[in-house]
């Protein structure tokens, strides 16, 4: 019947909620969704192998999505783990700099659950707390590693008097050497042969 062919094709449709959609994903070795701090368990999965990084990516790939190894223009969104995020891997650093939304992996088993492109709002990792200490937590740890690094070489430079020939030595430069060519062949004097 027609109604039967509209359901058909409706359902096939639905199949691949996330078809033309492009995604980049992080995970950690060992992430398992339920360490997060609210202390859930992930009761749909009951093991961590649903948040490993070929699993989340095989699951994109089911649902109609493809998967970039690195946050580009072209990704869309960045699947990441609870753990992911808190740890301001560098993809996650890289999305929210190009300000891509961090969604976590509840989000595609969500879809693949509601054979649907779900909100993305309530799984939206990138606006919550916890990601945003991290990613200042990080920055302030970069920061203060440069400072050092700075300060090293600035109190290597103050506090000893070099002259310019230790400073020659430091920066690896030599003084030009002699090579003995042959000027005969400079000034083209080819016959000497």
């Amino acid at each position: 019947s027609k109604q039967d062919q509209q359901s058909t094709v409706s359902s096939g449709d639905r199949r691949r909620p996330l078809q033309g959609m492009i995604f980049c994903v992080s995970t950690l070795k060992g992430d398992n969704e339920g360490d997060d701090n609210n202390g859930d368990s992930n009761k749909k999965t009951g093991s961590s192998s649903a948040s490993s990084y070929t699993t989340v990516c095989q699951s994109v790939r089911e649902l109609g999505g493809a998967v970039m190894e690195m946050v580009c223009k072209r990704v869309q969104l960045v699947i990441c783990t609870h753990k992911a995020a808190q740890q301001a891997t560098q993809r996650v650093r890289k999305a929210v700099k190009q300000n891509k939304p961090l969604v976590s992996v509840e989000w595609i088993q969500a879809c693949r659950d509601q054979n649907e492109r779900v909100d993305l709002e309530p799984y939206r990792l990138d606006r919550r707390p916890m990601v945003q200490e991290a990613l200042q937590k990080y920055q302030r740890h970069r920061n203060e590693a440069k400072n050092k690094s700075d300060n090293r070489i600035k109190t290597d430079v103050d506090t000893e008097t070099k002259t310019q020939d230790d400073v020659k030595d430091l920066a690896g430069w030599t003084e030009p050497v002699a090579l003995g060519c042959v000027p005969s062949l400079l000034c083209g004097f080819s016959n000497v042969w």
